[in-house]
């Protein structure tokens, strides 16, 4: 099976790599990335047929259209995350991303396309975000759009909640089949199965992060000798998320999450392997860069799923 297959907000590009782990073929048709350092690493290893630097300044009515199997764009989140600082949803640059997606789907016509963006997406300006961006898709009225949330810890031991939405063509699958999205094994996956045991060194903690472990292991009454991971990448107990078997979040600064059991943190390795990125070479990208690419990925196994529901 070959397919024609865009992306935009392409990052290291998970959606390239599901495809490529579900054995299905493409032809890549567009990419854009405004990373200098990921733009030129898409350019080289996906070769698609055109490339761009910014999606805000492209002329989208010049895109190949109706062509396009599968669109997928995870649109920058920090506008609208809980997590984040930054909470001005569509007024910023990255906010308005949304709108030339919207524009992309709209002059493209893909088959089907899937976005991806943080769970609080939803609830953003009190819905009004969410009320906005489902009354633009709306206006694509040959296609069938589903709103689904999936917790990335059912197919990786991670607990990453998304909202994943899912557009298929009527042409491409008839609008009175619905497709189920929530038919997945909801047995949480657990942090043992992405473990390197080869890895026997311990991490030396700073005096500041054995006070704010043990702060956290007094607030959370944990058992160390347990599998509990404790993110350590903040200065205050009640930012340092902490969970059993199960890795919080990824994020873009994830260098500090320890596990209690093995006194030591989740190395690079280990958290590309949550993210369903085990199978992508890092090394042309320094520390810091390997951490913002890894938590700003899609996760490669929640994508294969909808991808074989939707094409397959």
């Amino acid at each position: 099976m070959i397919i024609n297959f865009a992306s935009d907000c392409s990052g290291i590009d998970a959606p390239a790599i599901a495809l490529k782990k579900l054995g299905i073929g493409y032809n890549y048709i567009f990419a854009s990335e405004i990373d200098k350092k990921l733009y030129n690493y898409i350019n080289i290893k996906y070769k698609p047929q055109y490339i761009f630097d910014n999606i805000l300044t492209r002329n989208h009515k010049k895109l190949p259209k109706n062509i396009i199997d599968l669109y997928v764009a995870g649109f920058p989140c920090p506008s609208f995350s809980s997590a984040s600082a930054i909470h001005e949803g569509f007024e910023s640059d990255r906010g308005q991303i949304f709108f030339h997606v919207y524009d992309t789907i709209k002059h493209t016509q893909p088959n089907c396309f899937i976005l991806e963006n943080v769970k609080g997406l939803i609830t953003h300006d009190k819905g009004e975000t969410f009320k906005k961006i489902k009354n633009y898709l709306s206006k694509l009225n040959n296609y069938t759009v589903y709103y689904e949330i999936i917790n990335s810890k059912y197919f990786t031991p991670q607990n990453r909640v998304r909202i994943y939405i899912i557009g298929v063509k009527h042409s491409f699958i008839n609008k009175k089949y619905k497709l189920n999205f929530d038919d997945y094994n909801k047995t949480q996956k657990h942090i043992k199965s992405i473990i390197d045991k080869n890895i026997t060194y311990k991490d030396t903690l700073s005096n500041n992060k054995k006070k704010l472990l043990q702060e956290v292991i007094n607030k959370k009454n944990i058992n160390t000798n347990d599998y509990w991971i404790i993110n350590l990448n903040t200065s205050h107990v009640n930012y340092a998320t902490a969970l059993l078997n199960l890795s919080p979040t990824i994020l873009t600064s994830s260098q500090m999450y320890y596990i209690t059991k093995l006194k030591r943190f989740l190395t690079i390795k280990e958290l590309q392997k949550l993210q369903g990125l085990q199978t992508v070479n890092l090394e042309p990208f320094t520390k810091t860069e390997k951490y913002k690419i890894i938590g700003n990925s899609i996760t490669v196994n929640v994508l294969m799923y909808i991808i074989k529901k939707i094409l397959l």
